[in-house]
């Protein structure tokens, strides 16, 4: 693994210990929030939310994701690359680039930061 894999599997691997203490407060605080019990059970499907956008998945994204994908303007990180042509990421998928179901797919926005998995109808799950 080189330095920059190093630096990504780090930052992931600190976000979701950050994203997991949050998990255990929010749970801790929640038989002592009262009238604020709505707000806190939102901010724990919330913080649940990054954490998968953070962790993306094992299962690689079907040919419809990819192409909703690219269609906004998104691009892939697996492993130590960042994918934006779909052609490239079906044969990253396909072609044995990357063991099936080994390694995280995480959608990248158009700026570059992971975002909610696409759908085909161009919306994120």
């Amino acid at each position: 693994m080189n330095d920059e894999q190093t630096s990504i599997a780090d930052l992931i691997s600190h976000a979701l210990v950050g994203i997991s203490t949050a998990q255990r407060l929010l749970t801790a605080a929640r038989p002592r929030a009262g009238a604020d019990a709505v707000e806190l059970d939102s901010l724990r499907d919330e913080v649940a939310a990054l954490r998968e956008i953070i962790a993306g998945r094992t299962t690689a994204p079907t040919d419809a994701e990819i192409e909703a994908h690219a269609e906004a303007g998104g691009s892939w990180l697996t492993g130590d690359t960042v994918t934006w042509a779909p052609g490239s990421l079906r044969a990253m998928r396909d072609g044995g680039e990357v063991a099936a179901n080994s390694c995280s797919w995480i959608p990248l926005d158009a700026e570059g930061r992971p975002c909610a998995w696409p759908t085909a109808n161009g919306g994120a799950t």
